[in-house]
């Protein structure tokens, strides 16, 4: 759902795209007695609280991923921890990980190097070490685990740009 006009922003980067998440530490769980809640910023991928008013109410069964999940396509190549690249096509990406369709199966729980390739950027992203999470017959769910800090910052601005994109379209 798009942020609406006066909705709350991150404290930190400013973006209206933020989350209502589930309780992750112990004192989240008594936010709502103070009617706040529990939030994480689709960009910079941090916490923070909000008043409850203006965001959406809790849906009965929470999603249990933090980040919204962007459909897109941007080429890939993984490569596993023997050296065997694999080339690939990103999609439903976040700043926390993606799906990776490839064409060959890789191992559950496998660690791997993953560098994407988004046409609108001139440098390739990063991301030196990625965990599969889920396998598929032709894809590989992951989450980013080790990411610099200049290939974050290229993450996030393709992230922004897919965000303002497809909610704009909404």
């Amino acid at each position: 759902m798009p942020p609406a006009p006066g909705s709350p922003r991150c404290p930190f980067c400013g973006s209206a795209f933020i989350r209502v998440t589930p309780p992750k530490a112990g004192h989240e769980y008594l936010l709502p007695l103070l009617q706040r809640i529990p939030c994480q910023c689709q960009v910079c991928g941090r916490r923070c609280t909000n008043v409850r008013a203006g965001l959406p109410a809790r849906r009965a069964v929470p999603d249990r991923r933090h980040f919204y999940r962007l459909t897109t396509h941007i080429l890939a190549q993984a490569t596993d921890a023997r050296g065997r690249e694999r080339s690939g096509v990103a999609s439903d990406l976040s700043i926390a990980g993606c799906q990776l369709r490839l064409p060959a199966r890789v191992a559950d729980r496998a660690t791997l190097r993953v560098v994407l390739y988004p046409t609108d950027l001139a440098h390739p992203i990063v991301i030196a070490r990625a965990l599969v999470r889920v396998t598929a017959s032709d894809a590989v769910g992951m989450r980013f685990v080790q990411v610099a800090p200049g290939a974050r910052r290229r993450l996030q601005e393709v992230v922004t740009h897919l965000l303002h994109e497809q909610w704009s379209a909404a």
